[in-house]
């Protein structure tokens, strides 16, 4: 059984970039938030069960944003993609069941952290992608 019990918000930071031109800014690396959360085992034999518990805690990853301040007449545009990776949703609740002999199941309870957006409404940075300049296809 896992259950998160505790969110830690992850932080953005931005890196002045000369070699991009000002007014451009690249997502490097999307945020993660961290999480607290308390893990239980129970392993079976026979009459007897050894009940084992857990507390973790995974820290955040910053999110890293360039943003640029160099001249762009002077600069080539250059072709940048933002990282790619999706806001990170997770269930509340995960349980996991296995009998002898018998495939892992698996029981969800969703909660608010796999909802889209919850990021932002906990108050982390959101980075929206913008549109490309037309200058480049």
């Amino acid at each position: 059984i896992r259950r998160i019990e505790e969110v830690i918000p992850y932080e953005q930071i931005e890196r002045p970039d000369e070699n991009l031109p000002s007014n451009t800014r690249v997502l490097l690396q999307r945020g993660l938030p961290g999480f607290k959360l308390r893990r239980y085992r129970i392993v079976r034999d026979g009459a007897h069960a050894i009940r084992e518990r857990f507390r973790d805690t995974y820290p955040p990853t910053t999110q890293i944003v360039r943003v640029g301040s160099g001249d762009p007449r002077k600069l080539k545009a250059p072709v940048l993609k933002d990282d790619p990776s999706p806001e990170y949703l997770t269930d509340e609740l995960l349980v996991m069941t296995q009998t002898e002999g018998e495939e892992i199941s698996e029981r969800r309870e969703p909660g608010p952290y796999s909802e889209h957006g919850w990021t932002e409404k906990a108050g982390m940075p959101l980075f929206e992608a913008r549109a490309e300049p037309a200058n480049r296809k």
